[in-house]
């Protein structure tokens, strides 16, 4: 990082970005923790993002933090970065431990400077999180739910199909990973969704001849792309219109779960309570 121009690797742009001072704009990323991503952890090159932004949570006015991040993320690096005044908790989430049928493991950390906010309550996030755990009773072809016509499949890619069907038993192939070279990719062996990356605009359903649409793949996140899904939710629906199909994919594969993020927020909301100022 260059500390004079603040300037800093930027994941999402893949360069070097200008570091905003504003801790609720900066944002811990994962690309160099996740498994699927650079595994260079403190070592890659957006690592003092995670600094400059723990350097701006100490230094603000924020008494409570959330962060979400991809289950490498470690809990030791947040308290060694955010220092001595800061408790937290944290906890593994998959939308599947709420009946969700997709996979989408993250980490979960609630945080609170001592001084100003305490754990008030007699139940611990993962005790609470546990209340709420639910069965799955779908798999991955729900989120299959647009009426569209079988897809055009190019020579290439009915090719891996074939290998797939072939080599593997997935139902729900990402054809954007080849499968003769060994990186066959599908649902999870529940039949649940794959986890989605920002590459995962191929997933093909062979019960339905077509791929998962974007907008489908947003909806596995309970973000509300119909009228039905707003209302049923008692949510506004998310507005795609004007947003280019390769930036949706993306957007899916960035995405946080609501059920999960909900669940720990109502924790953190019935858990912290604000210390009285003398």
């Amino acid at each position: 990082m260059n500390t004079k121009n603040k300037y800093c690797f930027c994941s999402r742009h893949n360069q070097m970005c200008e570091l905003q001072p504003d801790p609720d704009k900066d944002c811990p990323v994962c690309v160099d923790y996740s498994l699927m991503g650079r595994r260079l952890q403190e070592t890659g090159p957006s690592h003092e993002v995670h600094v400059s932004y723990y350097a701006n949570m100490r230094n603000s006015k924020n008494s409570v933090l959330i962060i979400e991040n991809v289950t490498e993320y470690k809990e030791a690096l947040v308290k060694r970065e955010l220092g001595g005044q800061w408790d937290l908790v944290s906890i593994r989430v998959d939308p599947r431990l709420l009946g969700l049928p997709c996979s989408r493991a993250r980490v979960f950390m609630i945080c609170w400077k001592r001084e100003e906010v305490r754990w008030v309550c007699p139940f611990t996030l993962h005790s609470f999180v546990e209340c709420l755990r639910s069965q799955v009773t779908m798999n991955a072809g729900a989120y299959f739910f647009k009426d569209l016509p079988k897809a055009k499949l190019t020579p290439s890619a009915a090719s891996n199909l074939k290998d797939y069907q072939e080599k593997t038993s997935y139902q729900y192939p990402d054809l954007n990973q080849i499968c003769r070279n060994g990186r066959a990719r599908g649902e999870c062996k529940d039949g649940c969704l794959q986890t989605l990356t920002t590459n995962s605009g191929r997933i093909f359903s062979q019960a339905h001849n077509r791929y998962l649409e974007p907008d489908e793949a947003l909806s596995s996140h309970v973000l509300p792309v119909t009228k039905k899904q707003a209302r049923d939710s008692g949510s506004i629906m998310l507005q795609l219109g004007d947003v280019a199909r390769t930036s949706q994919v993306k957007m899916a594969g960035n995405a946080m779960s609501v059920p999960c993020i909900g669940a720990v927020m109502m924790c953190a909301a019935l858990g912290l309570q604000k210390i009285p100022q003398k």
